[in-house]
């Protein structure tokens, strides 16, 4: 795999169960991007990430867009981790578009 960074976006209900690959990655040298919640659950089991927003959320505290990452390729690998839960199918349906698009 080329050493670049990857994308998490995992359903809320499966993010503690889903760190241990992140973190395997992380000590590999890849920087981890993730969504809000799936960043706050991988910064509480130690796992350094940067915050992406949505592709339909307006988030002012995220630096970047996930579809814009994945664009302008700075994303390598998109990791989507749904479950029958999911409420953004919106953002699931366009990371998932993006990601095999570009």
């Amino acid at each position: 795999m080329p050493k670049k960074n990857i994308l998490f976006f995992v359903q809320a209900s499966l993010t503690d169960d889903a760190t241990h690959g992140p973190y395997q990655l992380h000590e590999l040298g890849y920087k981890i991007y993730a969504t809000r919640k799936t960043a706050d659950a991988l910064q509480k089991n130690h796992v350094p990430c940067e915050v992406v927003a949505y592709p339909t959320e307006k988030d002012t505290t995220a630096k970047a867009n996930a579809v814009d990452l994945i664009e302008s390729k700075d994303i390598c690998l998109v990791v989507i981790i749904p479950s029958r839960e999911s409420t953004r199918l919106d953002d699931d349906f366009l990371l998932r578009g993006t990601a095999v698009d570009f």
